[in-house]
């Protein structure tokens, strides 16, 4: 929602394009927002940080799977 309000999205707007939104609601969080921006900016900052180090580690897990089972197929064909 901050994102979106970045771009110059209304509260309208955004209630229109997610119709479970309700407009108290998307304007009582801007106005959280635009009281609070130094932290909310920071949190939402560590957030992306976390999902992408979630990010890479499952990619690393699942680069690691496939090197194993790669590893098994080419032992039981003897390639």
């Amino acid at each position: 929602m901050i994102a979106a309000f970045d771009r110059g999205a209304t509260p309208e707007d955004m209630c229109r394009q997610y119709s479970t939104l309700r407009l108290e609601d998307v304007y009582a969080v801007i106005g959280y927002f635009l009281q609070n921006q130094t932290e909310v900016r920071e949190y939402l900052a560590r957030r992306e940080k976390e999902a992408e180090e979630l990010r890479e580690r499952i990619e690393c897990e699942m680069d690691s799977r496939g090197l194993r089972d790669r590893l098994l197929a080419r032992r039981t064909t003897g390639k």
